[in-house]
């Protein structure tokens, strides 16, 4: 990171200034006297794994709302931003073959990706340049086509895309969204629980579901760390969708 090193030459020594740093104290007692003001009224999967990864980061980000300032670059910097337009594109696509009868067609998802590049620039204040909309594009359409592969063997049937509950129906959510949060009981109090799934499948012959959690990075929890609570969404997802889907 460029920002960090000391630039050197024969004729130049040059230190990026270092920022200013502020110390936040918190008096003592002060979590516990607002405590009901300070906690999330419900709780996101996000805010949950803080909190189990660590305390003091659920106490900054969730509770006193302090988030580190994002720059903007000119391109879908970050997996945040890059895994938001994955998530819109494929909604929009999924949602357009279930409510609209749109045959799977390389064209219309090329123009539907146009579309997404367009509003993802007016969101973000930023110009998508073209290698990024090829790489992008690239990734889509590989996961298109493996999802063909997927679902010709299974008996499943894609149901619900970008399944949100907790929060009411939104922009770029699927229309059998609900309102209603999902109420688990943990040490005598009532956690009322949010989210968003991004797809719930079904099986109907044999009365089942499942729910799919699109990842665009390189860690994926194995089965042991979902077993053990580790890693939670897919279970948090799946009693949400046995309960209000």
């Amino acid at each position: 990171d460029y920002a960090l090193k000391q630039l050197r030459s024969p004729k130049l020594s040059v230190q990026p200034p270092t920022p200013p740093v502020e110390t936040l104290r918190i008096p003592t007692g002060f979590f516990q006297q607002h405590q009901d003001v300070l906690l999330p009224q419900v709780y996101s999967h996000r805010s949950l794994s803080q909190f189990q990864k660590c305390p003091y980061g659920f106490l900054i980000k969730e509770c006193l709302r302090f988030y580190p300032l994002s720059l903007t670059q000119g391109r879908l910097e970050g997996p945040l931003r890059e895994g938001e337009f994955l998530h819109y594109a494929l909604w929009r696509y999924f949602s357009m073959m279930r409510d609209e009868g749109v045959l799977e067609s390389p064209e219309i998802f090329h123009e539907l990706l146009e579309e997404c590049f367009s509003i993802m620039e007016g969101r973000f204040k930023i110009k998508i340049l073209g290698p990024e909309k090829f790489r992008l594009k690239r990734t889509l359409l590989q996961f298109i086509e493996k999802e063909k592969e997927w679902r010709s063997e299974s008996s499943f049937i894609p149901k619900a895309f970008e399944w949100s509950f907790g929060s009411g129906r939104k922009e770029g959510c699927d229309s059998l969204s609900v309102s209603e949060t999902l109420n688990l009981q943990w040490k005598g109090m009532t956690l009322q629980c949010r989210g968003t799934v991004d797809r719930v499948d079904i099986d109907n012959h044999l009365k089942t579901f499942q729910v799919i959690d699109y990842k665009t990075g390189h860690a994926m929890p194995s089965e042991k760390e979902v077993r053990s609570g580790k890693h939670f969404q897919l279970p948090l997802y799946a009693m949400a969708v046995e309960a209000l889907f």
